[in-house]
């Protein structure tokens, strides 16, 4: 019996370790993709202001 609990308690263990580890990886992905899409729009924005910039200095020549 005793030796019974033991394994329920070794499985409900290991279950949780590894729903905390799918988490973690889970919430380090949805960090990293939040971080590429705020690098991506950066660079998105800059190549427009500098279109921009360099259709003022067109208009300016």
């Amino acid at each position: 019996m005793e030796v019974r609990i033991l394994i329920l308690l070794l499985i409900t263990l290991s279950c949780y370790v590894r729903t905390k580890i799918i988490v973690f990886c889970v919430i380090r992905m949805l960090v990293v993709i939040v971080k590429f899409r705020e690098y991506w729009a950066n660079r998105t924005s800059c190549r427009l202001e500098q279109k921009q910039f360099s259709k003022i200095r067109f208009l300016n020549k």
